[in-house]
């Protein structure tokens, strides 16, 4: 028997992952990659929660990257996000996410490009594309080692002044736009 409305009652699980790297510091008052994308991924858990069909889980700021990808396979999660900034030189700009080629029927690259369609438009920089991650064969950890669907995304180039003043004022319209890349 199918009950109407079972739908509603599925609860998606997903896997958030924060850059963990705090070496990474951006110009201006963008700070460190690690904190700056706990700041993002922190939104867009929040965001996900306020809509009640999604079991949000993150990594801690302290794992290193297998310790992220052990904990999203242990949850059994249906999708992983990992978020990032990029550097360059200083004129470097633009979004860019990877997907992991081998995710099960494309949905790896699917959601890479739902997620691009709603991220690449609050960047000032140029478009970068939606891209596999065989491009950097093995530097994509994380993307490559998780078994749900999983994208790494450069939001902008933290040694772009002007991205990161932009990224600064608008944070919480990025983390709005990955919730509902998500939702979709």
């Amino acid at each position: 028997m199918c009950l109407k409305g079972w739908e509603d009652d599925i609860m998606f699980r997903i896997y958030i992952s924060a850059s963990t790297q705090k070496e990474n510091i951006g110009v201006g008052n963008y700070g460190t990659e690690q904190d700056r994308m706990t700041e993002l991924s922190d939104r867009v858990r929040y965001w996900l929660k306020t809509q009640g069909k999604f079991e949000v889980f993150r990594n801690q700021p302290n794992w290193n990257l297998k310790q992220t990808v052990d904990d999203c396979n242990n949850l059994a999660c249906d999708l992983f996000i990992d978020n990032h900034t990029n550097a360059g030189p200083s004129l470097a700009a633009g979004t860019e996410v990877f997907y992991n080629h081998k995710s099960p029927i494309g949905k790896g690259n699917k959601f890479a490009e739902i997620l691009y369609k709603y991220i690449f438009p609050l960047s000032p920089g140029k478009d970068r594309g939606v891209l596999p991650d065989n491009r950097y064969v093995g530097s994509l950890y994380v993307i490559q080692h998780t078994l749900p669907p999983a994208v790494l995304v450069e939001h902008i180039f933290h040694t772009n002044i002007t991205e990161v003043i932009d990224f600064l004022r608008n944070m919480d319209e990025y983390a709005k736009a990955e919730a509902k890349a998500i939702a979709e």
